[in-house]
């Protein structure tokens, strides 16, 4: 994972501010925050990181296999004020990083929490950053890959063997309890172990 999700361009002479982020699409305050500029002004030769617009997603993201799942109007306020808590835990740690690589949102057609990806990103990278346990991408998004078997005996599949890359743009769900308060304790500990 990168830390800024951009390109770097050398400025040309003549080149201002504004015409570079209209080329690009980007708002002038989108170059200044990732450039550490406090006004506009530029000197040609010099390199600027160019952020990628943000992209644009939608709330009512949905999916074959939530599809399955009928959830009534209780059951999605429910499970929306649920996601609530979890999106504001999930995003109390590690903060600036969460904030590059996604958007989390609740999804109105189930009030799951919709991951919506700012940056490409392996499933392996995503359950590490939130804490989200092996098998829920797998079991609640449309994902081509195949699981490992884990050996037990009731002959579960819960990792995701694939690792395959999710691209900016795109979006997954994943329930509300994925993001346990386990997950931020370890985080937590773990910041303060280091």
């Amino acid at each position: 994972m990168s830390a800024i999700n951009g390109d770097t361009i050398t400025i040309q002479n003549g080149q201002t501010l504004s015409q570079i982020a209209e080329e690009y699409g980007v708002s002038v305050a989108a170059i200044q925050a990732a450039n550490n500029l406090k006004g506009t002004n530029i000197i040609a030769g010099t390199e600027l990181i160019i952020p990628f617009p943000e992209p644009e997603f939608s709330n009512d993201y949905t999916n074959n296999k939530l599809d399955k799942y009928k959830f009534s109007k209780k059951e999605i306020k429910e499970n929306s004020e649920y996601s609530e808590e979890k999106i504001a835990l999930a995003n109390s740690t590690n903060k600036k990083l969460k904030d590059q690589v996604a958007r989390l949102t609740v999804n109105k057609k189930s009030g799951y929490v919709q991951i919506n990806l700012k940056q490409d990103i392996t499933a392996d990278e995503l359950k590490e950053l939130y804490n989200i346990p092996d098998g829920i991408l797998k079991h609640y998004n449309d994902l081509e890959f195949e699981w490992k078997d884990t050996g037990d005996e009731a002959g579960h599949q819960y990792k995701d063997w694939g690792n395959p890359t999710f691209y900016r743009g795109e979006s997954v769900i994943v329930p509300p309890s994925s993001f346990e308060y386990l997950g931020f304790f370890r985080e937590t500990w773990e910041a303060l172990t280091r």
